[in-house]
């Protein structure tokens, strides 16, 4: 371990310029750390006074140039890093309340009655009633309801209600009760609110259920079978079917679309509550009742311009990350000219950044569990539909800071001293297409180009 002693001794036996400044150097860097320096002001007086030539003068004086530049750029990164790890903590607190105000409305929601006024429940049951009559339903619907109207029993391969629900409704298409439609395309069963279907007979409909029920049809007939044969909801009502009389006389406000007791964009109820008396600024020009979300929010949030920020504040995110990589990478070249460790706390500070990152990184992943649909229409998915995450890992400084940064020093060291730092830098890799490896790579072509 180098002592005092040994400093007096190396002082006394003559300092070039170059070694002159980098002894001031690592002793006002330890000094100015809050530790104890090695040189006393009569050996700073001793190596100011040895040095003699010209050269050994300006070159002691760009190392002291050199470390207030260094002083100024690790202020800059501290700045840069907390910056980062603000904005951070900013849009995971953003994102927080916005999402979780529809995460509380999914929970809450399903099981809150929606409230609606007595008109507005009369005027949606009755246009949701005559869309029910006009709904095409599938035999699978059909049977799948009339079923649960027997006694159930499992001991058999073709359970007792199952064979009793299919013979009732060839019954009833036998006497013209009902008649079996096949769509031509499954979307039409979607597309009935829309426009006009074009139905086809399906007048085999009571055969192909025979050869069902003797095991003559292949899985794939028997999906086309229950699925593409319908049956409109006025012929199942006027047939008298329990099940379906129930069905088209009872409101479901989350059945139709058109139909939806609270507005579109919110989570829809299972069941409604009519509210008596309301006053008259809790409802609109309608007559209906004006919801609000559970936050006591009547506006929905306008997630485009959401996004915008959002986008606006990653981007200022990235863009002091890289700055920061930046100067990074500058004081690690620095400190392997002059032998002083420049970015220790830098690194302290790369992992206080990580550390905001995990944390967004893992609200994000939660966020998306319980409001996925937001997350998309925010931007917060990648192409594979998976959450967003941002990779500090995977960034790298611009160009243009990194150079900036070089420049800075060159105003004491000169415009070569990268080409001495390429040479001795070795970096450890720390992940496929890392900060270190790509910045190595990087440093060198340049200094090349130069």
């Amino acid at each position: 371990m180098t002592t005092k002693t040994d400093i007096r001794r190396l002082i006394r036996g003559g300092l070039t310029g170059e070694e002159a400044g980098k002894l001031v150097l690592q002793d006002n860097w330890l000094v100015d750390r809050g530790k104890e320096g090695f040189l006393s002001e009569r050996d700073m007086a001793d190596i100011k006074s040895s040095i003699k030539t010209s050269h050994d003068i300006d070159t002691y004086n760009s190392y002291i140039k050199l470390y207030q530049l260094v002083d100024y750029t690790l202020k800059d990164a501290k700045i840069y890093a907390r910056e980062a790890q603000f904005y951070l903590l900013w849009l995971d607190k953003r994102l927080e309340g916005l999402l979780k105000r529809s995460a509380y409305n999914w929970l809450l929601f399903t099981d809150i009655p929606a409230i609606v006024t007595q008109k507005q429940y009369e005027e949606l049951s009755q246009k949701q009633r005559e869309l029910k009559l006009k709904q095409p339903n599938t035999l699978a619907e059909v049977l799948e309801l009339r079923a649960e109207a027997y006694p159930k029993d499992k001991d058999k391969d073709w359970p007792q209600e199952w064979q009793s629900a299919i013979h009732e409704i060839q019954q009833l298409i036998t006497e013209g009760t009902l008649t079996p439609l096949r769509l031509k395309d499954r979307q039409d069963y979607y597309d009935f609110r829309k426009r006009e279907i074009d139905y086809q007979p399906a007048e085999d409909t009571v055969d192909r259920l025979d050869a069902w029920l003797a095991g003559e049809l292949s899985e794939e007939e028997v999906d086309g079978l229950l699925e593409t044969t319908v049956f409109i909801g006025e012929e199942l009502y006027k047939a008298g079917l329990p099940e379906w009389i129930e069905h088209i006389e009872t409101y479901r406000p989350n059945l139709f679309k058109e139909t939806a007791a609270r507005p579109d964009g919110m989570m829809q109820a299972q069941r409604v509550a009519v509210i008596q008396q309301p006053k008259p600024e809790e409802v609109d020009e309608r007559g209906y009742w004006i919801e609000k979300d559970v936050l006591g929010s009547s506006e929905k949030p306008d997630l485009e311009k959401e996004r915008e920020e959002i986008d606006t504040w990653l981007e200022a995110i990235k863009f002091r990350i890289k700055n920061f990589l930046s100067i990074q990478a500058v004081m690690d070249a620095i400190s392997q000219i002059v032998g002083v460790d420049f970015s220790e706390d830098i690194r302290q500070q790369y992992e206080g950044i990580e550390a905001v990152v995990n944390v967004l990184n893992f609200d994000i992943k939660e966020l998306y569990l319980i409001a996925h649909g937001w997350m998309k229409e925010l931007g917060l998915t990648d192409d594979k539909e998976k959450p967003y995450q941002l990779k500090i890992g995977k960034m790298k400084p611009t160009a243009k800071s990194l150079r900036y940064y070089q420049e800075r020093m060159a105003i004491a060291l000169g415009a070569d001293w990268m080409r001495e730092a390429v040479m001795s830098l070795e970096y450890e890799e720390a992940e496929e297409g890392s900060l270190a490896q790509e910045m190595i790579d990087k440093l060198a072509e340049e200094a090349k180009d130069g």
